[in-house]
């Protein structure tokens, strides 16, 4: 019963929440926030409690690339392989550590976006052929997953992970452990020896040809 009387207080207040964004009179302000791209077009990131809307402008030309529901506080950009043009990194559903991110790349003369990475996590690094992403799921244990890049000049990037880190607690050794899939005769190699540095914690018993 109580479940019940919770799902249709959640209801109510997401049916009057939408009245509201209807409604232009109420809400704050449009936090808007600009980055100029090395072609000359500048991107804009619009959001107000009801939308988040990303805009291209060109010469005297303003495009709007994409509208999304729900205000997106956290939302960012950045320029993955430093090329000069911009992709937007649009966060929703934080929790304690970790926030759904969903990247998305502007086209360069076409101008089309496309979604270039969704994931949960609090983090994102490139160390060699991969786009790393971190979620914690749980006390001292952090899931990493790599994504591989097939062509970082034009941020071409596998859709799912082929490359997965645990960085956790092994309860029959009473150890904090963290698993990599490399070979264990390639641990000189500098993909492994930076993976160590950025995701293993100190002093963890680095365990390779790890498996999920």
């Amino acid at each position: 019963m109580r479940a019940i009387y919770l799902s249709a207080v959640l209801a109510i207040f997401a049916t009057n929440l939408h009245a509201q964004c209807k409604d232009t009179l109420i809400g704050s302000e449009p936090v808007v926030t600009e980055v100029m791209n090395k072609d000359g077009s500048s991107l804009a990131l619009r959001v107000t409690r009801c939308e988040t809307e990303i805009s291209l402008q060109s010469g005297n030309t303003t495009k709007v690339l994409l509208t999304l529901e729900g205000g997106s506080g956290h939302s960012s950009f950045t320029d993955l392989n430093d090329d000069g043009l911009h992709e937007i990194d649009i966060v929703f559903g934080c929790g304690v550590v970790n926030c759904s991110h969903t990247i998305y790349a502007v086209e360069p003369i076409t101008y089309k976006i496309r979604t270039l990475l969704s994931f949960s996590g609090s983090s994102l690094e490139k160390i060699g052929g991969y786009f790393f992403t971190s979620s914690r799921q749980g006390a001292g244990e952090y899931w990493v997953e790599g994504y591989k890049i097939s062509d970082l000049a034009r941020l071409e990037v596998a859709s799912s992970p082929s490359f997965h880190i645990c960085n956790c607690y092994d309860k029959r050794t009473s150890q904090q452990v963290c698993r990599i899939p490399i070979a264990s005769e390639e641990r000189r190699s500098t993909l492994a020896k930076k993976i160590v540095k950025s995701f293993c914690f100190p002093g963890a018993n680095v365990q390779y040809g790890w498996r999920p």
